[in-house]
């Protein structure tokens, strides 16, 4: 074959792969913001139901919150009976492919063993909340009246570090 018969084969497949790279350029955009509606969703659906699940130990245990509370790992041998199985494991371990930066949810140590009745505002106070920040700034937080929402990750680092894991009241 020569090189202007080889030219002449591939002038063809020039416009097709033109097309599927104009294609796949166009397309692109709608697979990754759909594949971090599906990691978002499901970094909230494992906070709720930890949070969920730490409060209903806490309801069973005299009102007191598992004696590990570090990060969801450290609260499983506590909290497990209170989630169904497939959750546990999606709550948990398969929850860590979900987060950019592939880290695992914290908890709050400061509830430990804690009273959910000596609490001074339950409202206010975190359970527990995800290790790093979205792209966004903000982080899924479960709080120990039950309410789950998104928080400035400063503001939910400030509260574990110097406020005993209790946010400070919003301005709204």
């Amino acid at each position: 074959m020569t090189l202007a018969q080889v030219r002449d084969a591939m002038s063809c497949w020039i416009p097709i792969a033109v097309s599927v790279l104009i294609l796949w350029a166009m397309l692109y955009p709608v697979f990754a913001s759909s594949r971090q509606a599906s990691r978002i969703e499901r970094s909230l659906t494992a906070i709720k139901h930890l949070t969920e699940a730490a409060r209903a130990y806490a309801w069973d245990n005299e009102d007191r919150f598992p004696p590990q509370m570090d990060s969801a790992l450290a609260a499983r041998p506590f909290i497990a009976p209170y989630m169904k199985g497939e959750l546990v494991e999606r709550g948990i371990e398969a929850y860590r492919g979900g987060h950019p930066t592939d880290q695992t949810i914290l908890g709050n140590f400061h509830l430990a063993g804690r009273r959910e009745s000596d609490l001074e505002s339950s409202a206010d106070t975190l359970v527990f909340f995800e290790a790093a920040d979205w792209s966004t700034g903000s982080r899924f937080v479960g709080f120990a009246d039950g309410r789950i929402q998104s928080c400035k990750g400063t503001e939910v680092v400030a509260a574990v570090r110097s406020r005993e894991g209790v946010l400070a009241p919003s301005k709204t």
